[in-house]
């Protein structure tokens, strides 16, 4: 072959290792998506998830997030699952316009960002939670751009979310690094946890699909302890003993980033998820977290995307909040005190989780002064947000 022919073929070669190259940074030469969210559910006595407050406890979102009712309104709607912070990311190898559509069959979508067309977002006329959507029909992707993005001067963890490199993206005059949304809805999880008196937590699968990433957290003040399951099987299940209290934050956090990794995120989204949820996961209390199965998220939140993506990434941290025998005594030993500090701690779990204790334990001669200190402490969390009426 002649050494111009040679020199040709070494040259086509590099060109087409350098488009190889580009296509795999650039997911094939199209579009990759990428979310991540949070469905928060709390155990019954049965196992079962049961129905409660989420919007009990005023929020921190920034105010130019848009909002379906006032604070008072929300408040009263009880529900399964709180569903948190979904956040949808867009990696593309060119400026371009794509349309996004998020349907709740089972739920109602409360918040979101940038502005988009929302389907119901109020009850139904028989009080069930169902038929929540929320779209953007036109959204314009500029990977490489400098986007203003917005702030209103307080702090929030909704701003760590912005720490990607997914492509900044513009609806109508709104910039941000993603689409946001959050909601609350009635549907079914695979995850369902008892406690025994011992303070063992039977947790079982009960859905049709693999459980990964099953892990138990519990946090008593400044001491924090976590046991990591791994997979469990459909219809499997397993016996948790309380983890010691000796963990630290920064390996439980390193840990929840490589579960969230395995589940499709990139290293910096599953850096972003964990620094937005830092405090509310690793709180007081004890709960478990588990990845939830990608049939479980399609069926439950359907997700529509044009032009099609190349890769779509769902990684969804299921979280059930436990009444362990550890939990109770400490809310009990709070309330006979009249620490109000300590329970405060509880948040928006206080009012279920004291619900579900047994009577002797809250004292019935001092009932009707108990009843006074857990109003207090409701009311207070409730302040309605700087940002809402």
């Amino acid at each position: 072959m002649p050494k111009s022919a040679i020199r040709g073929a070494l040259a086509l070669l590099a060109v087409a290792l350098c488009l190889a190259a580009f296509r795999a940074r650039a997911g094939d030469g199209g579009l990759v998506v990428h979310e991540w969210g949070t469905f928060t559910t709390i155990a019954g006595p049965d196992g079962k998830a049961m129905p409660w407050l989420p919007f009990s406890v005023a929020g921190d979102l920034p105010c130019f997030v848009n909002h379906e009712g006032t604070g008072s309104e929300k408040g009263g709607i009880a529900a399964l699952v709180r569903m948190e912070t979904p956040v949808l990311y867009f990696y593309a190898p060119r400026a371009m316009t794509v349309s996004a559509a998020v349907h709740f069959p089972q739920g109602l979508v409360t918040e979101w960002y940038p502005q988009g067309e929302h389907g119901a977002t109020t009850p139904a006329g028989d009080g069930g939670l169902r038929d929540g959507a929320i779209a953007w029909p036109e959204v314009r992707l500029s990977p490489g751009s400098a986007p203003d993005l917005r702030g209103d001067g307080a702090a929030s963890h909704y701003y760590a979310a912005r720490a990607v490199d997914a492509a900044p993206l513009t609806v109508g005059e709104e910039q941000e690094k993603f689409l946001f949304y959050r909601g609350v809805g009635d549907f079914a999880l695979p995850l369902e946890a008892r406690v025994t008196a011992a303070g063992n937590v039977i947790a079982e699968n009960s859905g049709e699909d693999a459980i990964d990433g099953l892990f138990l957290v519990e946090r008593r003040g400044a001491a924090i302890g976590y046991r990591m399951l791994g997979a469990l099987p459909a219809g499997g299940r397993v016996t948790i003993a309380p983890p010691s209290l000796d963990g630290e934050s920064a390996a439980l956090e390193a840990d929840a980033e490589r579960l969230l990794v395995d589940a499709g995120l990139y290293p910096r989204e599953a850096k972003a998820m964990v620094a937005t949820w830092r405090q509310s996961w690793f709180e007081e209390g004890a709960r478990l977290f588990y990845i939830a199965p990608r049939p479980t998220i399609d069926r439950v939140l359907p997700l529509a995307i044009e032009p099609a993506p190349v890769t779509i990434a769902r990684a969804f941290m299921g979280r059930m909040e436990l009444a362990t025998p550890a939990t109770e005594a400490a809310i009990a030993d709070a309330i006979a005190r009249e620490d109000e500090a300590v329970l405060r701690r509880y948040a928006r779990f206080l009012t279920p989780l004291t619900e579900r204790m047994d009577s002797d334990r809250l004292d019935p001669e001092r009932r009707g002064r108990i009843s006074e200190l857990l109003a207090r402490v409701a009311a207070d969390a409730a302040r309605a947000p700087r940002c809402i009426s």
